[in-house]
């Protein structure tokens, strides 16, 4: 079935999405409160299975490392784990952890934990010194040693117009009005301000000129790069701000860790028996070797004694291509990857980190919700979203989507009498994309105010009114206010807005629908389970009253 997997977790739909709604429903229900938890006791009952508030406690911290801090109502929280383990005990019910598919997802799943498990288990045994860090920051301080400048350009097409603008520069014409008016490049609204920058950051023959001035001068003749002709001032210059190593230090662990991990590779690799069939000749238009067999159950590497199959190595091949969206590897650096997992995983037998509690609770964890998936993509399979569903659903939405769309300039202006002679210049015969280069404040200004094609509601308000009431054409007459400033309209063209086709979009449809599916399918579960929520949930206090001001 060609189905998109529903993920599990309401965390990323439901969960979130009720923390996204919480200042609304808030204002108008009481906030819950969790009483003093005890690790040991228990939160719900579920067909007399006990969720303890250890698991209620885990999947709040979990669900907080993973939205960065955000708070999910605790009572969603608890419907979470009712949800999952109503799915578990389904699965359970209908077989599925016997099924061919789940266990071969556990041992792929047991298999990758245990290497995790033995990196885990190095890097904890053999800690980042700071010695080790200190030296690591050194290498790294060295090369980021320099200057910054702070500098503002004015870019043009020709080198007569570059010494045009040096000329007037000369005879006291402002740098930022000149940039504002006169330059070509994308910074000129700016008044040609590029900020803090590293020479290395900008090309050659730009970087050069800035480093040979001093603060406060401009270049008495044009630069030229592959851009135009630059007239560059530089404002300011400092030596690079380089953070401590204490302020490092922490960052610099992961790369640290890493070059670790290789070292250990290294030994395991060293201290191994390991063959690795010899391969067919390479063609010679290629570059990439391949396997002399072909049989599922043929060889193509044995570590330690322990073959790695043929069957695996395709498994894998499939699985690094998804990963990296196509892209092949060659294969033999496919099959040293596929050895140096087998090496880990040996290690972590060797040291039994099987037999660890954290590595059991982490299994059990992930079986459970390996069922839950199951018996999701069970119920998924034997109640497939139809076409007729799909279309349906279509047909709903875009009824939605009708309107129209404008095709829009605009002239942004802090004040209303800068507005008001902006107009004033149009009325004259003015050109609306000249003034809005050289006088609109927006970051359109350097696209002569192009807004593109836009929805009257994606706009504020009084510019989405005031543009359907234009026609196409005309501009508005009178500046409109909004809470950017004053703006002067250009409506170009209008269109009616059309909804993509139905095949377009088909595919789009069908995790919501699934979705709903999958939220019929759990409330059937609840309905015909026995469910205890044993959570003591207490009302919060009214908020205390303000103290009066002093």
């Amino acid at each position: 079935m060609n189905k998109q997997f529903i993920p599990l977790l309401l965390v990323g739909t439901a969960l979130i999405s009720a923390c996204d709604q919480k200042t609304t429903e808030e204002s108008v229900a009481p906030t819950t409160t969790v009483a003093a938890p005890v690790a040991n006791a228990n939160v719900a009952l579920v067909n007399n299975v006990a969720i303890t508030q250890l698991t209620f406690d885990k999947l709040q911290s979990d669900i907080a490392a993973r939205s960065r801090g955000q708070t999910i109502p605790k009572d969603k929280l608890l419907e979470e784990l009712v949800s999952r383990e109503l799915l578990k005990q389904e699965a359970v019910k209908l077989n599925l952890q016997d099924s061919p598919k789940v266990i071969a997802q556990v041992k792929e799943i047991k298999q990758s934990l245990l290497t995790q498990a033995a990196v885990k288990n190095y890097i904890d045994s053999n800690p980042a010194t700071d010695a080790a860090l200190k030296a690591e920051y050194d290498e790294r301080t060295a090369s980021m040693k320099g200057t910054e400048y702070k500098a503002r350009h004015i870019l043009l097409k020709e080198e007569a117009e570059a010494k045009a603008v040096i000329e007037a520069l000369n005879k006291g014409g402002d740098f930022v009005e000149l940039a504002k008016t006169k330059s070509t490049g994308p910074s000129a609204s700016n008044g040609g301000d590029l900020g803090w920058f590293a020479a290395g950051q900008m090309v050659p023959e730009f970087s050069e000129a800035v480093a040979k001035l001093k603060d406060g001068k401009f270049t008495q003749q044009a630069v030229k790069t592959q851009f135009g002709w630059h007239i560059i001032i530089r404002e300011e210059s400092r030596a690079k701000a380089i953070a401590s190593f204490e302020e490092m230090k922490e960052s610099l662990k992961p790369a640290l860790q890493q070059q670790q991990i290789e070292t250990y590779l290294t030994q395991l690799r060293d201290n191994a028996k390991v063959k690795i069939p010899t391969v067919a000749a390479v063609p010679a238009n290629t570059t990439t070797p391949t396997i002399a067999t072909a049989k599922a159950t043929d060889v193509v590497a044995e570590v330690n004694g322990q073959a790695i199959t043929q069957a695996e190595f395709d498994k894998f091949e499939v699985e690094v291509k998804k990963r990296s969206r196509g892209m092949s590897l060659p294969k033999e650096k496919l099959i040293e990857e596929l050895v140096r997992r087998e090496l880990l995983l040996q290690d972590a037998k060797k040291h039994k980190l099987q037999d660890s509690e954290e590595f059991k609770k982490r299994l059990t964890d992930i079986q459970q919700s390996l069922l839950s998936q199951a018996v999701v993509e069970d119920y998924l399979d034997k109640n497939p979203i139809t076409d007729e569903l799909l279309k349906a659903e279509y047909d709903k939405k875009v009824g939605t989507t009708s309107g129209d769309e404008y095709k829009a300039r605009h002239i942004l202006l802090k004040e209303e009498a800068e507005a008001k002679a902006v107009i004033e210049e149009l009325n004259k015969g003015g050109d609306f994309i000249a003034l809005a280069k050289t006088k609109s404040t927006g970051p359109s200004a350097p696209n002569g105010g192009d807004l593109g094609w836009f929805g009257a509601g994606q706009m504020v308000a009084e510019f989405s009114a005031a543009v359907a009431k234009l026609e196409n054409g005309k501009y508005t007459t009178a500046p409109v206010k909004s809470q950017f400033g004053w703006h002067i309209i250009l409506r170009e063209d209008m269109r009616a807005k059309k909804a993509p086709p139905f095949d377009a979009v088909k595919e789009q449809l069908r995790p919501m629908l699934q979705q709903q599916q999958l939220q019929t399918y759990l409330k059937s579960l609840r309905d015909n389970s026995k469910v205890e929520i044993l959570m003591k949930l207490e009302e919060a206090k009214p908020a205390a009253a303000p103290v009066p001001a002093k």
